[in-house]
């Protein structure tokens, strides 16, 4: 839902796992055919028990494998 702040606990929350990720690009196969630009994403990497937000700012539909 736009414009929701995010809850306190978001350990509640739906979740997924990445196909595959680098410094600057996450890779999910499960997306839906929508254009995700200018869209949120919270990122919690591996255990390190922190999590970033980042504002999507391109997709590529057909990414290269």
């Amino acid at each position: 839902m736009p414009n929701t702040p995010l809850p306190n606990d978001l350990s509640a929350q739906a979740c997924a796992f990445t196909d595959d990720a680098s410094a600057n690009d996450l890779i999910y196969a499960n997306l839906p055919a929508i254009d995700l630009t200018g869209a949120w994403v919270q990122i919690m990497a591996g255990e390190a028990w922190v999590g970033y937000s980042r504002q999507i700012v391109a997709q590529d539909p057909q990414p290269a494998v």
